[in-house]
């Protein structure tokens, strides 16, 4: 047999599959170049293909400022308060702040697992065209926190009983 049909035979055999070829792997054709007598080339890796997307970290309950989508079985629109209703829990301190629509508050919280629950908290007086029924939901809400969960990237604040009491997303 001829060099040019040895070569044929060869790139016949690894278009029809026989050969081994992976993702950060080199290429190689050991069988078909060796049955024709042939020396293989020096194999030449190949580096992994890069991934398409960073992984997206984790989102945590504490140390990050989260933003109210639903209080109850109300969904918040953007005009529906004067400023965001904002949760954020300090790990260091436990102490929770935030905005409630028209007001700041701040206080205490304690965290167990997927427990949480709020101490007294206070809050500035301001009075507000809009929004007081929303900010009044959402503190009465919060002191009716009893556990905690983060599903499809929302945190979920639940009462005892397991009802989304507010539902949040990750503030940006």
């Amino acid at each position: 047999m001829n060099r040019a049909r040895v070569l044929q035979v060869v790139a016949g055999a690894a278009l029809m599959g026989m050969h081994t070829a992976s993702p950060g792997a080199a290429f190689q054709t050991s069988l078909p170049l060796r049955l024709a007598g042939i020396q293989q080339p020096p194999t030449v890796a190949q580096p992994a293909p890069a991934p398409s997307s960073p992984a997206a970290p984790a989102l945590t309950l504490e140390n990050r400022d989260w933003r109210a989508v639903r209080i109850g079985d109300r969904m918040l629109g953007p005009k529906d308060t004067l400023s965001r209703v904002i949760l954020m829990l300090d790990a260091p301190t436990s102490r929770a702040s935030g905005g409630s629509g028209c007001n700041r508050f701040s206080g205490v919280y304690q965290t167990r697992g997927n427990t949480l629950t709020f101490g007294a908290l206070a809050a500035t007086k301001l009075t507000c065209p809009s929004g007081m029924d929303i900010e009044s939901a959402y503190l009465q809400a919060l002191q009716s926190v009893r556990r905690w969960r983060i599903v499809n990237g929302q945190l979920e604040l639940l009462s005892q009983a397991g009802t989304r009491l507010v539902v949040f997303e990750a503030a940006k």
